[in-house]
């Protein structure tokens, strides 16, 4: 019982102070408190400021002393080893920079937006939670519901400016077509249910391996794994289920979008890789098809972004292609192209967050940046900010010598061993593609003027926007030895 507590600290704490910042809101407004937070310190009360210290403490605590924990828990609904560890340690720095500590980079965005309510830290906290449980799970039936726990909070978050049309229209599709995805997933696990008659991982392994079952249950267990692969796909949103990326991107503000945008992604592509490298290696070869969904979501994904003009929509198609490149990695089904797929999650993730931070810090007559045509002027009006967004941009088109260029390297040199060359052309293809809209980004904040000059910069997105160029510029250095780590998680 206290190995357990210990080895789920950081989830249990979450849990305490999500429910008690609840529970705090709540009998605040009814002894007639108001229940919105002041706009000065939206992240500094004392619920919020204290929930975070704890929580990251007790998860650097846990991660020194974690390799004591590694195992099942919960009679196999839950595991803890480094691979969950390490999906854990990208999604707390996500949660952490946009929602946790006293930033006014995230503060006056979140007052502007109007989430200065205490509902708005709740939801975050409970999607995290429900991210934390995904990455340990090792059983269909924990795995759904932590899904569930992560996505349900994101819908309301979505839908949290209830008088933005836009907002409620992304909640709403959002919602429907996540079910959707749900649905998918919950059939497929059904399928598989009924083949093995268990929903643990390593169960099913262990029935597999040993080839048990007619023809007839294999066939329906394909059909499992198809589907369950199918709504994995969905929540990545990769080609042909990108169809409410472009809506839920716009729909949502810019300071809420990192999170929305790569901590579902994260999870849902640590589950998916969990899966092909255990219960599901050698049931059905799906390579090829995969391969050549993750090629066709770069080109798709590239022609789709060149005709937007709108920030978030460019990022959403820009996102399926990035999806593309990743799951051409998990298509080889080797060390390497799971390493290569996690490494570009980690540069996309930053590059993305960098992007968005330099976005929240910028406005134009009060208004948050939205176009491209509001970037105008950039150059001329702050120069450095210019140059920290576009290493930004430069890492995400994979140009060298930033960490973009040699995560896609590292793919696609995966993608050639396994002997995929018309993917991987095609794959190219997209990215030189990509090159056209990154451009136009660039272009309009180093060679075109706003005839209005009415952009405002500043200067508190600059340390972090700072030390995340250094990390993306320098990455080259310290590769050899980041797959190498990556490596041993699998």
């Amino acid at each position: 019982m206290i190995l357990t507590l210990f080895a789920f600290l950081p989830e249990i704490v979450l849990l305490i102070f999500a429910a008690g910042l609840l529970i705090w809101g709540v009998f605040r407004e009814r002894n007639g408190g108001t229940v919105e937070l002041p706009r000065t310190k939206i992240n500094s009360t004392i619920g919020v400021r204290f929930s975070v210290f704890v929580f990251f403490m007790s998860y650097l605590y846990f991660m020194g002393h974690s390799s004591r924990f590694y195992g099942h828990y919960f009679y196999g609904l839950m595991r803890i080893d480094s691979f969950a560890l390490f999906g854990k340690f990208l999604i707390t720095l996500l949660g952490f920079l946009w929602m946790g500590f006293r930033f006014r980079v995230i503060e006056d965005p979140l007052v502007r937006n109007g989430f200065s309510s205490f509902e708005y830290p709740v939801l975050f906290l409970f999607s995290l939670l429900g991210g934390f449980c995904l990455l340990s799970s090792t059983d269909f039936l924990s795995a759904y519901l932590s899904l569930e726990l992560q996505m349900l909070p994101l819908y309301g978050i979505l839908a949290f400016r209830r008088t933005n049309l836009k907002s409620l229209e992304a909640a709403f599709k959002y919602f429907v077509l996540g079910t959707l995805g749900s649905l998918l997933l919950l059939y497929g696990i059904a399928l598989v249910y009924g083949y093995g008659g268990t929903t643990n991982f390593r169960e099913l392994m262990e029935i597999i391996d040993f080839g048990g079952g007619s023809l007839e249950t294999l066939i329906w267990l394909k059909l499992g794994v198809l589907f369950i692969t199918t709504g994995l796909l969905f929540k990545l949103s990769l080609v042909p289920f990108h169809m409410w990326t472009p809506d839920v991107y716009e729909g949502s503000c810019s300071v809420q979008l990192p999170f929305i945008a790569l901590v579902p992604k994260i999870t849902a592509l640590f589950l998916l890789i969990r899966l092909w490298i255990g219960p599901f290696a050698g049931v059905l070869s799906l390579s090829y098809l995969l391969s050549w969904i993750g090629a066709f979501s770069i080109v798709i994904g590239a022609l789709l972004a060149l005709r937007q003009n709108h920030l978030r929509r460019l990022m959403a198609y820009g996102s399926v292609a990035h999806m593309g490149f990743i799951l051409m990695g998990i298509s080889v089904g080797t060390r390497h192209g799971f390493s290569a797929s996690i490494a570009h999650v980690v540069v996309y993730g930053l590059s993305f967050t960098g992007f968005f931070l330099g976005l929240i810090s910028m406005k134009k007559a009060d208004q948050e940046i939205e176009t491209i045509d509001d970037l105008k002027g950039l150059w001329i009006k702050k120069p450095s900010l210019a140059l920290l967004l576009m290493v930004m941009i430069l890492s995400s088109a994979g140009l060298p010598p930033f960490a973009g260029f040699w995560t896609k390297m590292h793919l696609m040199v995966a993608a050639l061993r396994h002997d995929f060359y018309p993917q991987v052309f095609l794959a190219l293809f997209g990215a030189l593609l990509s090159f056209f809209y990154y451009l136009r980004l660039l272009r309009a904040i180093f060679f075109e003027k706003h005839p209005n000059n009415l952009l405002h910069c500043q200067n508190y997105a600059f340390p972090f926007l700072m030390i995340l160029s250094l990390l993306l510029t320098g990455a080259f250095i310290f590769q050899e030895k980041a797959f190498y780590y990556l490596g041993r998680l699998f």
